[in-house]
């Protein structure tokens, strides 16, 4: 998840730009390799974060219970559920953390659970100046007006994956004194990463300073 989220990163610092007219081959490379790089953010994100719940559970409340009682909650309700059966507290269900999660549940929903819907094709119309009905050249205007409003979502999905796993982390080490099963991120922890991109480091400590700003933490 981070490997492809940094890749992202770079991707979007080094945008190739769009022609006013015409046809960029490099450009459309570039949108499909970001395309790859944001669903492979998304889905291992939120493989993580499946994994990570159920191994908190699994540690700490047992087995028995992480798989019979607790794993027929969505992801969601486990991150509310579990950290508070363990510890007293749970995350807050209006920070940081649980906003992007949900936002991270629904893209990774939409990618998993996704359904085709139908182009609608021009109808030709010989008496109409440009040859086609009008309600059809509506209909194919409103389908590529979609497809425009789909993929800006898109990138605003794929900025709420790898972040979340920051910011879940976050706040759970801020509620049990350490990350669990998740990998750490606060600066004591963290240990040295020299493959760690500028880009990424900027990005954890925009987490770490949005999680402190919120939690009114030092």
């Amino acid at each position: 998840a981070e490997e492809a989220y940094g890749a992202y990163l770079r991707e979007m610092k080094n945008r190739i730009p769009e022609p006013c007219d015409g046809y960029s081959v490099e450009r459309v490379e570039q949108d499909e390799l970001m395309t790859k790089l944001g669903i492979n953010s998304i889905v291992f994100t939120a493989m993580a974060l499946e994994a990570g719940i159920f191994e908190l559970a699994a540690i700490n409340l047992g087995d028995a219970t992480a798989t019979d009682d607790l794993d027929k909650l969505d992801l969601n309700s486990k991150w509310s559920v579990i950290p508070q059966l363990v510890c007293g507290r749970g995350l807050v269900k209006t920070g940081p953390a649980l906003n992007n999660l949900s936002t991270l549940i629904k893209a990774r929903n939409q990618l998993v659970h996704y359904k085709s819907k139908p182009f609608p094709g021009y109808q030709p119309d010989p008496e109409s100046p440009s040859g086609w009905t009008e309600q059809s050249m509506m209909e194919v205007e409103k389908s590529l007006k979609e497809i425009e409003a789909d993929s800006t979502k898109f990138a605003s999905y794929v900025q709420a994956s790898f972040p979340t796993l920051v910011l879940v982390s976050l706040e759970l080490e801020a509620l049990i004194g350490n990350t669990g099963p998740l990998p750490g991120f606060n600066k004591k922890n963290m240990g040295s990463n020299t493959s760690r991109s500028s880009l990424l480091s900027n990005l954890i400590g925009d987490c770490r300073a949005k999680h402190r700003n919120y939690h009114g933490t030092p």
